[in-house]
């Protein structure tokens, strides 16, 4: 326990540092509170910020019409038809390989309207599983040597 002492007992240097003690802790109770109610006024302007522009935003959206009726409908005819071009752009590629590749192997990969004929998805077929059985075949090998 520990023995408290009243004024009375304290010489006057001592009375006057306690006095400066109690005064500064006042002091620090006063700042502690004004920062504390600071910090919670931050806080509620912060929210009524996030509010007032949330607000704004749906007020403002609500204003400008969206993008809908012909505008959207004139942007998926937009996107369709690019997406058709290029169908069409890559299709044609393909059939200039075939007619390049039919003089070379003696094959018939293009029937008479100048569609792809049967032989010519069996060559692509094999164009595609040849490389990939022959990576396969290698990476067997190289298993087997290492296992040694």
């Amino acid at each position: 326990h520990g023995v408290r002492m009243g004024t009375a007992d304290m010489d006057p240097e001592q009375k006057e540092a306690m006095l400066r003690l109690r005064k500064r802790l006042e002091v620090e109770r006063n700042a502690a509170a004004a920062k504390s109610s600071f910090e919670k006024e931050s806080r509620v302007e912060e929210q009524r910020a996030k509010d007032r522009a949330a607000l704004e935003k749906e007020r403002s959206s609500a204003s400008q019409p969206d993008p809908t009726g012909e505008e959207a409908d004139r942007e998926m005819l937009k996107e369709r038809m690019e997406l058709l071009s290029t169908k069409e752009r890559q299709w044609s590629e393909i059939i200039e390989q075939l007619r390049a590749l039919q003089g070379g192997f003696g094959i018939q990969l293009l029937d008479d309207s100048g569609e792809p004929a049967p032989a010519a998805y069996v060559v692509m077929t094999l164009s595609v599983l040849l490389p990939v059985y022959t990576a396969w075949q290698l990476a067997q090998s190289v298993a087997g040597l290492a296992g040694l």
